[in-house]
């Protein structure tokens, strides 16, 4: 087993996007994101003002994205109700799993996809608005495994 980190900056313009891909430190995560095994990331609400994608997105795009429904962000892309956001707004998250390939990730028999939603750290505001759309929509099934704390799974409506 190894460790594969990604040595760049969170976000960068859309516009410079593929340049971010091929610098030092980011490239060599790139090489080898197909040989990765388990992911492990967590979810923002969009209400939750704590959240890192609010705080790297300037008001005009967060304008933007309200009108676009968002609900949250997993790994800092955001989504809505029903899918992801993929319109170029604001900032874009270096990372080397867009929600799409999370989602594919997440279908497949050998590979997982740890879905982490605590409270928020700061004001332990619970995440449950932002965790149900991950829940209904398959456009948002970006897990395989979800790992969550009662007060959050208790907010949650039944699904069926």
């Amino acid at each position: 087993m190894r460790c594969v980190g990604l040595f760049g900056p969170p976000y960068v313009a859309w516009d410079d996007y593929d340049r971010a891909r091929q610098q030092a430190g980011v490239r060599e995560a790139f090489a080898v994101r197909h040989e990765i095994d388990i992911v492990v990331t967590s979810l923002a609400s969009t209400h939750d003002d704590h959240g890192d994608l609010r705080s790297f997105m300037g008001a005009e795009a967060r304008a933007k994205l309200a009108e676009l429904d968002i609900a949250g962000d997993v790994q800092h892309q955001p989504f809505s109700s029903t899918a992801p956001i993929t319109e170029p707004i604001g900032n874009h998250a270096v990372t080397l799993f867009e929600l799409a390939d999370l989602v594919k990730l997440a279908r497949s028999e050998d590979r997982y996809v740890i879905l982490v939603s605590p409270p928020c750290g700061i004001c332990h505001r619970s995440r449950a608005d932002a965790l149900v759309p991950l829940l209904r929509s398959p456009k948002l099934k970006v897990w395989s495994h979800l790992v969550t704390d009662m007060p959050t799974a208790r907010k949650i409506p039944k699904l069926t």
